[in-house]
């Protein structure tokens, strides 16, 4: 902090670091009562992809609070796929077991970066709605999310 002498006494001046964040990934949200590994199958499968499990993903949170998510990912030169969990596999006690709490009823989240090759986002929705362990596909804006800071990883 810059500090400033004016008659002998010391003004601490503070200044204001505005941050804003933005999410450029798309974000779609899956229903469906299928296990992580028999999920990433059947996206592979039906994206022409390769998701493998990779380590968990734990967020941390105040009052050291943490959620622990199942993640699957999968890179190319120009895209990245990441399969997570919504649900934690664990987490402390006193917090909602979600990564996206206001979006609860959605059991996993693919989140794509750089879709280059794959068609469009909408091509990708209609392929995800056709699997038949799927019950319901959305897309979301994830600039618009209570708890979109949960998705940066």
């Amino acid at each position: 902090m810059p500090k400033f002498a004016i008659n002998f006494t010391f003004v601490l001046m503070t200044e204001k670091l505005e941050l804003e964040i933005l999410y450029e990934f798309e974000l779609i949200g899956i229903a469906s009562f299928a296990r992580p590994y028999k999920m990433a199958w059947e996206l592979n499968r039906a994206l022409d992809i390769r998701l493998v499990k990779v380590d968990d993903l734990e967020l941390n949170f105040l009052n050291e609070q943490f959620v622990q998510v199942l993640n699957f990912y999968f890179a190319t030169v120009h895209n990245t796929f990441r399969l997570i969990k919504n649900k934690s596999v664990f987490s402390s006690k006193n917090i909602k077991p979600y990564i996206l709490p206001e979006l609860e009823s959605f059991d996993f989240f693919l989140v794509v970066e750089n879709q280059t090759g794959y068609g469009s986002i909408d091509d990708s929705l209609q392929v995800l709605s056709e699997i038949p362990i799927v019950q319901y596909v959305k897309k979301f804006d994830a600039n618009l999310l209570k708890s979109k800071d949960n998705l940066m990883f």
